[in-house]
This record gives structure tokens, sequence and C-alpha cells, in this order.
């Protein structure tokens, strides 16, 4: 039996107990990642008899770091969930990159809701609840290898330099200012079409910096560059038979998504 210890990536489960059948659907594609140590998957369920469940829950969110959310009308009408639970990962994700990845279980209004910003692992048109078993499994198998990839993905603080050391390791100031300090910094999402499929082989850009990469076949990309904490950076999408997508977005966001439209004839 694996136990998690600090090299483990903390991935949170937020869900409604009315879904809990595909709670358990998720336990069992994530066990691979467990097993191996790779995560250290936290839900309600870990809560034993006697414990103080609300500060459990608290320390499970202020340490996650990819927040996965079992989306349907239940979860969105979840007073606790939307009260205690979001405001607290959507908060980390804008802060500190936590990555958000809904997986979309059913019909409601996700799209309208202030999660509709986040890139889902399956198409919200096509919930899993109207799949068959093998879509189904897909889309969790996708879940658990879009987490596997993003594992080393986490923005690494820079070593201060001798002077910011010398000084307790607050940056050296230049005229009065701080000067800006530099990290490693991940932008990382995925590329569909409109019909909600992944689009692999997508020239995925941060002029600014030189770097490129390509999309795999789940539609995945991952850029990292040196760069001042959550700088606001320009993002281009090539691939021949799609429009370029041009858009601005922040680093450290893990959970960057959008749609390619085909070019017209």
């Amino acid at each position: 039996m694996s136990h998690p210890d600090e090299t483990s990536t903390p991935v949170f489960v937020s869900y409604s107990h009315r879904d809990k059948k595909w709670l358990q659907r998720l336990q069992v594609h994530l066990k691979p990642l467990v097993r191996a140590g790779d995560i250290d998957l936290w839900d309600d369920t870990r809560i034993r008899p006697g414990a103080d469940w609300k500060a459990q829950i608290d320390r499970a969110l202020a340490s996650a770091r990819v927040a996965v959310l079992l989306v349907s009308a239940d979860f969105l009408a979840s007073d606790f969930i939307q009260d205690q639970e979001l405001p607290v990962l959507l908060e980390a994700a804008e802060r500190r990159g936590t990555r958000i990845l809904p997986v979309i279980l059913s019909h409601s209004l996700f799209t309208d809701s202030p999660l509709g910003r986040f890139q889902a692992i399956n198409a919200p048109d096509k919930p899993l609840e109207q799949l068959a078993k093998a879509g189904r499994d897909k889309a969790l198998s996708d879940l658990a290898r879009t987490i596997a990839a993003g594992l080393s993905a986490d923005p690494q603080i820079v070593a201060p330099t001798s002077n910011e050391a010398a000084i307790g390791g607050v940056p050296e100031r230049r005229n009065g200012t701080a000067a800006p300090q530099h990290r490693t910094q991940t932008l990382a999402g995925n590329i569909r079409d409109a019909r909600g499929d992944p689009i692999a082989g997508v020239q995925v850009s941060l002029p600014a910096f030189g770097r490129t990469v390509q999309s795999d076949e789940l539609g995945h990309f991952r850029l990292q560059v040196e760069a001042s904490y959550q700088a606001t950076v320009e993002l281009m999408a090539r691939k021949p038979g799609y429009r370029t997508h041009e858009q601005y977005a922040t680093l450290g966001n893990s959970s960057l998504g959008f749609t390619l439209q085909q070019a017209e004839p």
C-alpha cells in the first residue's frame, strides 16, 4: 500500500453526494497514480468518524494543487460546494496556479456559471451520464492523463540572488522600487474543435518569449518561461485548416482551454 509523501501532488475532488457513483469510478481511474505515489487523492470519504470534518476539508482545500470538479445540476445546487469549496479553489487557481479540471456528469448550467471559463475534460453537451461505458471510461482516463501530464508543470520559485539573500529574500530595490521577482512560470491547457474534440499538432507559442510547443493527441500543451509572477502574456495557436487563435493569458494558469475554429474554404 502506498502512502503520500512530500513529492505527491495533492488532488482535491469536489462533488455532490448524489453523484457518489461517479466519485467511485473516478477513484478507480486515478488509482494507478495514487499507487505510484504521484498524487495524494483527497475526497471526503477519507474523513473518519469522530474527526473534525470541516477542519480536514479546509486543510485539503488549502494544499490542493489540482481540483477535480464532478459537475452536475446537483453539484451546482449544493450550497456547501458553492459557498465553502469553490471560492477557495478559484482563489487558489488565481494566486498559485491550482489546476481546475471540471468533468461534466450531466446537463446543467455549467457554461453559464463562473466555472464555464475552465475547459472541461469532456464537452458540456456530452456529459458522462449520456455516454456509453466506453465513452465514460475514455473521459475519465483522459482526466487521469491530464493530471499525469501536469505533474511536472508546477511553477518552481527561482532561488534568490545573493543580493536577495543578503536582505532576507526581499528583492533588491532599484531607485526605491522593488525589482520584479522572476520564477519559472507555467501556462498549460488544452485545445478543442467546435465539436469539443481535442486537436493534436497545434503550434502554441508565446511570441514575446520565443517559446513554441505542439499540442499532444489529447489537445494538451504546456509552456514554461522565466517571468514575473502571474504576468499577462500574448498566446498564439496555429494549425493548417484552422483560424489562428490569439489571446492574452495569465502565467501560472494550468487549466487554460480554448476552441479553434476551422478556416473557411
